[in-house]
């Protein structure tokens, strides 16, 4: 794994304060995501991918392989498929038409009648589909938030506890000599600079290890209730999310049994609003959104950024016995922010919530009608405002 380009935590120090419009209830507030962005001109795939193929955002950096100095990878930038076993593939061109590429040696006396006998429009269209599931994939995944969602039965630790990645630097190899009586040594230079290489690993390898325990004192300390370590440690543990768009959380602890957490819902704005889908003559296209499938979008999102921080509480803190999780939704058109939706729940019905797959299945709003939230949504995907728990 590549993480050299990405921050394991924010400094703890460098606290960002949501807007002076904005008020929070609780003394705690940070935001997360600043850094995310997503790519032009359609805004369809984020500036990091996991090398797994699989869509990343909410995930934890320890569940994908990010590489490169934007975590692109090959396989989120793709627009050549395979077809089957063959040696053939679909190409997208600069125009968005599907294309079949041959092999070299099959490239010859093709015409446009044995290009549909064969089956070959089939295949364009397959591809053509393939590239559309594909850039789609992560806008669609904003709708899941709670899909990563962590089992309250294990405490969470960050991305950083792990091996140290870097290699020991390996010695020079020793020069053979046509004397036989000669030993054989390596060239002097070479041998002092792997000296002063592996020095600098070294160095590098005792602060890691140093770093390693003291995320785990953090740990035990958060583990036994102290309340600054519980607050370090869950900001550690957020911080170990990969947020798609920038999200101010506040909270506060009222002993370490209790925790209050709220956080500010992220505007329909910032929600992606383009999707790719198919055109005539097996051509990607990128369309607008209808206006109701890009609300629909944007309050998936929310519902389940609130299963998804219910979680990241119990899982994070085992002194935690009660959470209370609200969503705020910022001032629009005049109007003041307004608490749209709000759960209350202790650990042990979330634990049965979360073993019986309700806090990570498709659609939040189940989960949080088992949790007897609060949230009130017009025919039209309008959130009502709502008093949130106390």
């Amino acid at each position: 794994m590549n993480y050299q380009h990405f921050d394991i935590a924010q400094p703890l120090a460098r606290k960002e304060e949501p807007p002076a419009a904005v008020r929070m209830r609780f003394k705690h507030t940070e935001l997360f995501g600043a850094k995310s962005k997503w790519l032009p001109p359609f805004r369809l795939t984020p500036s990091f991918a996991s090398a797994d193929g699989q869509s990343i955002i909410y995930r934890r950096r320890s569940q994908v392989v990010l590489v490169g100095d934007g975590g692109e990878t090959a396989a989120a930038q793709a627009t050549s498929f395979a077809i089957g076993t063959g040696e053939m593939r679909v190409r997208i061109d600069q125009h968005g038409y599907a294309r079949i590429v041959r092999p070299v040696r099959s490239s010859q006396a093709i015409d446009p009648v044995s290009n549909v006998v064969d089956g070959a429009a089939d295949m364009e269209r397959d591809g053509a589909l393939a590239v559309c599931s594909h850039l789609n994939e992560h806008v669609e995944s904003l709708a899941f938030p709670h899909r990563w969602t962590p089992s309250p039965d294990h405490v969470l630790l960050p991305v950083a506890v792990r091996a140290f990645p870097e290699k020991q630097p390996r010695p020079p190899k020793a020069s053979i000599s046509t004397d036989p009586r000669v030993k054989a040594a390596a060239d002097p230079q070479a041998m002092n600079d792997y000296l002063d290489a592996r020095a600098t690993w070294l160095a590098r390898r005792l602060a890691w290890d140093a770093s390693q325990r003291s995320i785990h004192q953090l740990k035990d300390k958060a583990s036994a209730g102290d309340l600054e370590a519980m607050r370090e440690y869950l900001m550690r543990c957020l911080h170990d999310v990969l947020w798609p768009l920038p999200t101010t959380i506040s909270f506060e602890f009222k002993g370490p049994g209790e925790a209050w957490l709220e956080f500010i819902v992220p505007p329909v704005e910032a929600i992606p609003d383009r999707e790719a889908a198919m055109a005539s003559g097996n051509r990607v296209e990128i369309r607008r959104m209808s206006e109701l499938s890009h609300v629909k979008l944007h309050n998936r999102h929310a519902l389940g950024l609130l299963v998804r921080l219910i979680g990241e509480l119990f899982a994070a803190l085992p002194t935690v016995n009660e959470a209370t999780v609200s969503a705020l939704q910022l001032a629009a058109n005049g109007k003041p922010q307004r608490y749209i939706a709000s759960a209350q729940t202790d650990r042990r019905v979330w634990s049965s919530v979360h073993s019986h797959g309700a806090a990570t299945a498709d659609q939040a709003i189940h989960c949080l009608s088992q949790l007897g939230a609060r949230c009130n949504l017009t025919a039209l995907g309008q959130f009502l405002t709502i008093t949130p728990f106390d």
